[in-house]
Formats: C-alpha cells, sequence, structure tokens
C-alpha cells in the first residue's frame, strides 16, 4: 500500500476507469452511437466486470492488489454509466 492507504491497483483501476469515460464521451460527442453496437458492448461489459473481480480475487496482500472499496465503486460507477446510457438512448 502507498502512504495513503490505498492499494496502486485501486488508484490505477479508478485513473484507467476515468479515461475510459472521457473516451466514451468524446466518442458520443463525436458521433459514435453505442446503441448499434449491443452485442459488442454487452461483450466488452462482462469482460470488464469479470477482469475487475478476478484482480480483486487474485490480488490479496499484493501491492497492485484492489480493496473492496475499489470493487464496489467500480461496479457503482459502470453500472451508472449504462443506466445513464440506456435511459437516454430509448426513442
Amino acid at each position: 500500500m502507498n502512504g495513503h492507504g490505498r492499494k496502486h491497483g485501486s488508484i490505477v483501476l479508478a485513473v484507467v476507469m476515468g479515461l475510459a469515460m472521457i473516451g466514451l464521451a468524446l466518442g458520443i460527442y463525436f458521433g459514435f452511437k453505442i446503441s448499434e453496437y449491443p452485442k459488442p458492448v454487452n461483450i466488452l461489459t462482462c469482460i470488464v466486470f469479470a477482469g475487475i473481480l478476478f484482480w480483486w480475487a487474485f490480488s490479496e496482500d499484493k501491492e497492485w492488489g484492489i480493496g473492496f472499496e475499489t470493487i464496489t465503486m467500480a461496479v457503482t460507477v459502470i453500472l451508472a454509466v449504462i443506466a445513464i446510457l440506456t435511459l437516454t438512448s430509448i426513442k
């Protein structure tokens, strides 16, 4: 752990998720229509969730692990983004 009490992996995951959301926002701004690609989006979402769960499960007591707070934050953020995108794509 670093001096702030967070595992390094938690910090990395938060930064990567933030960058991914900025990338998604830019893609949407420049015309990417996520609703036209439901299958790849669903597959990628499952892979992301599985990756985060595996990272948490196998990183106990490791410097590059992620904490339970981080996994909770990650799931909440991803679900919020999915909900927002779903609600705003209803025609």
